[in-house]
């Protein structure tokens, strides 16, 4: 079977699930879709952060931007269109750059996958497979995905998740023996390497994974990963942290330079960088402040 067909195919299934257009699923498919943007994740991961448990969602973030960056990478090498491409009007919602690998699919599987591995509850595991499911098929119902798209984006997060899951403990073991500098020069070091493919969705991606790396490094050195120690510190958190997030993200964009501008990419990847370093160590620091009795992971 030719590439063309195998296309053809997907454009068929697509036309026979939306044949079912009732008004309420519609707008189901397009709030479920929703999980899988970057707002969503970054409402997420400081929840996990500063909630749950700050290493699972150090680890799950790290891995989590890794698949962000292979995606793009992998992305731009295969440079195949979306369906509406190929049938224009067959998408429900807008969608902008190459389809293979569906970054929704791949990013849920390894956010949720990454979760579910390092919380090891089957009850979240349950719902972890049934939210990367969903929204999977929220891609290819709204027409902005094939279905061979959403196997691409499994393979290769199912690729990352077997690689933590043999050598990423070990590899934590031996780099948490390293000094400050140490671990600063790997963080600086790769960080360098995802700058090398420069563009402009995988700068934003080098950033946060730049503002994770050192985030993670110093809130652990300086003992800032503290649990919330009740149910009104929790929410507590959500609000302080989301809002002083926010005003940061927006700040920073109404004073640095806009596209086009000389220094518009290096100040976006610096506040990019400010923002996740928020979540990862600046939250942490306000949250001492006000958290007598919070005790440390």
């Amino acid at each position: 079977m030719s590439v063309q067909e195998i296309l053809n195919w997907g454009i068929d299934v697509i036309r026979i699930l939306q044949l079912f257009t009732a008004d309420f699923f519609v707008l189901f498919m397009k709030g479920i879709t929703l999980l899988g943007n970057e707002t969503a994740y970054l409402i997420m991961l400081p929840f996990v952060l500063w909630c749950v448990e700050f290493r699972t969602g150090a680890r799950t973030g790290l891995v989590f931007l890794l698949s962000a960056y292979l995606n793009f990478f992998f992305k731009d090498m295969l440079a195949q269109p979306r369906p509406f491409i190929l049938e224009p009007g067959l998408n429900l919602i807008e969608a902008s750059g190459y389809g293979l690998p569906s970054g929704h699919a791949q990013g849920s599987l390894v956010f949720f996958g990454m979760l579910a591995l390092l919380i090891r509850k089957r009850w979240f595991t349950v719902i972890s497979i049934i939210l990367i499911l969903l929204i999977a098929f929220s891609r290819v119902y709204l027409g902005v995905h094939f279905p061979t798209d959403i196997l691409g984006g499994w393979f290769l997060g199912s690729c990352l998740l077997f690689g933590y899951h043999k050598f990423g403990n070990r590899f934590e073991q031996i780099v948490a023996q390293w000094s400050l500098w140490q671990q600063i020069v790997l963080s600086v070091a790769t960080t360098g390497i995802m700058l090398i493919y420069n563009t402009h969705e995988t700068i934003v991606i080098a950033a946060a994974f730049f503002g994770v790396g050192i985030g993670t490094i110093l809130s652990v050195r300086f003992n800032y990963t503290q649990k919330p120690s009740s149910f009104s510190h929790h929410i507590l958190r959500l609000l302080t942290g989301l809002i002083i997030g926010a005003a940061i993200y927006v700040v920073l964009a109404f004073i640095f330079p806009e596209n086009g501008e000389p220094l518009y990419e290096p100040l976006r990847f610096a506040r990019y960088f400010i923002l996740v370093l928020w979540f990862t160590t600046g939250a942490f620091w306000l949250f001492r402040r006000f958290e007598k009795n919070s005790k440390p992971v």
